[in-house]
C-alpha cells in the first residue's frame, strides 16, 4: 500500500509552523515508521492466535467441595497480543484440566499497564447442574444457559401484587 507522510505542521502559504528542521525531520521519521507498519499489517499475513503466543498459568487453585466445583486465579501471558478471549481461555483451561468448556466460567480479567499480562478468575464445574444453581444469572446468561424473563418489570410487580389480594385456588387464576 502507498502510504506518504502528509505535512500537517504547516500554514495556509505552506511555510513550516516550527522554524527549528530537527523536530520536523523527527516527525517525518515517525509518520515513515507508522506507516510502514500499517502497510505490513495489510499485507495479507494472519494475527497470531492465542495458542500461538498465548500462555496460561493458574494460582490459588482450590477445590470447593461444598460448591461442587474448582476454583482458581488465572494468569495469561500474552506478550504483543490484545487481551485474549475468556472463550479461548475457557477452551485451553479445558484442555488443561480434562473439562468441558461450558462448565466453565471466567471472569474478572485485568490488563496490567503497558499490557502483556493479564489476571481474572475461573470456576470449573463438576456438572451443569451445579453450575445453574449456584452460578449468578447474569453469568449463566453470558454462557447462553439463561433467559431473562421478558416483560416490563412494572408489569411483573403488579401481577405479583394483584395476585396477592386474591385468596385460594383463584390466586393462580387471577395472576394470569
Amino acid at each position: 500500500r502507498n502510504c506518504k507522510p502528509v505535512s500537517i505542521l504547516t500554514d495556509v502559504h505552506g511555510c513550516d509552523l516550527w522554524p527549528d528542521r530537527r523536530v520536523w525531520v523527527e516527525i517525518d521519521k515517525a509518520a515513515r515508521w507508522l506507516c510502514d507498519g500499517l502497510s505490513s499489517l495489510s499485507s495479507g499475513r494472519e494475527a497470531p492466535t492465542m495458542a500461538d503466543s498465548a500462555t496460561i498459568r493458574t494460582r490459588k487453585f482450590i477445590t470447593n467441595r461444598l460448591l461442587s466445583r474448582r476454583q482458581m486465579v488465572v494468569d495469561v501471558i500474552h506478550p504483543g497480543m490484545a487481551t485474549v478471549a475468556k472463550k479461548d481461555v475457557n477452551e485451553k483451561l479445558a484442555t488443561m484440566y480434562k473439562s468441558s468448556p461450558d462448565l466453565i466460567f471466567s471472569f474478572g480479567f485485568r490488563t496490567v499497564f503497558g499490557g502483556g499480562r493479564s489476571t481474572g478468575f475461573a470456576l470449573i464445574y463438576d456438572t451443569l447442574d451445579a453450575a445453574k444453581k449456584y452460578e449468578p444469572k447474569y453469568r449463566l446468561q453470558r454462557a447462553g444457559l439463561y433467559e431473562k424473563p421478558t416483560g416490563s418489570r412494572k408489569l411483573r410487580k403488579e401481577r405479583k401484587n394483584r395476585a396477592k389480594k386474591v385468596k385460594g385456588t383463584a390466586k393462580a387464576k387471577k395472576a394470569k
